[in-house]
């Protein structure tokens, strides 16, 4: 599976333009929601692949994960959430991105991340995401 702008594994390399942000484009947006969906929601049955239900995602709950969870790879710069409606609540996908803005991944291309199905986010999220469905963490 593509990802719009790319999921850079360890073996992709290249590079972009740092004044190209494809994040900046609501259609980008939306193309890489609904492939993270798709990538995320044939997982379940993986061990350590299942997405989380919670009742309530908060602001804290998004940065401590973008903190403890770091894969280590030299090439992220930043993480993006982004937000979909969901059956149960909400879709949230917590990714890493590189200098580009591109989704990083493992070396099978896996994208680095979660995705998390919450009931609610709390104010704080919600207030920093403004409406919309993307925020990124610089």
């Amino acid at each position: 599976m593509r990802f719009p702008g790319g999921v850079r594994s360890p073996r992709s390399g290249g590079g972009g333009a740092r004044g190209d942000r494809p994040f900046s484009d609501p259609e980008h947006v939306q193309a890489v929601l609904d492939q993270l969906a798709a990538v995320f929601g044939r997982e379940p049955d993986l061990p350590g692949r299942c997405s989380p239900t919670v009742d309530t995602l908060t602001f804290g709950d998004v940065v401590g994960y973008f903190t403890d969870e770091h894969p280590g790879d030299p090439r992220i710069t930043s993480g993006a959430l982004l937000s979909a409606g969901h059956p149960k609540g909400r879709q949230v996908f917590q990714v890493f991105l590189d200098d580009a803005d591109r989704v990083c991944g493992d070396p099978s291309g896996r994208p680095y991340g979660r995705r998390v199905i919450a009931r609610r986010l709390d104010d704080e999220l919600t207030d920093y995401l403004g409406g919309g469905a993307l925020l990124i963490f610089r």
